[in-house]
């Protein structure tokens, strides 16, 4: 949502505040802001890996090797990423107990 977007709410329309986007975005999720931000970039870094193997594929398939070679370097460094947040959350669970 974007602050001044409008909104139904309870049958009538109006426009968000910025203090509202800002509550949104943190959520009550149980768990610290930081935890679901690392979860959040390990998920969606797993899941680009996996469709990044697909178009590594297709690439190749068309004889594109230069952009399979693209695509390749772009899911290893999505894996190096995803392992980064998995190391960081082990961090913070050792260390705060948190997670």
């Amino acid at each position: 949502m974007l602050i001044g977007q409008s909104v139904r709410v309870c049958g009538s329309r109006r426009n968000i505040r910025e203090e509202e986007v800002i509550t949104m975005a943190t959520g009550e999720t149980g768990f610290g802001d930081v935890v679901f931000d690392l979860v959040s970039v390990q998920y969606h870094a797993l899941k680009a890996g996996h469709n990044y193997g697909q178009y590594v594929r297709d690439a190749r398939n068309g004889g594109y090797e230069e952009i399979a070679s693209f695509f390749e370097k772009v899911m290893e460094e999505d894996s190096k990423r995803a392992a980064t947040c998995h190391r960081m959350l082990a961090e913070l669970q050792r260390e705060e107990g948190v997670g």
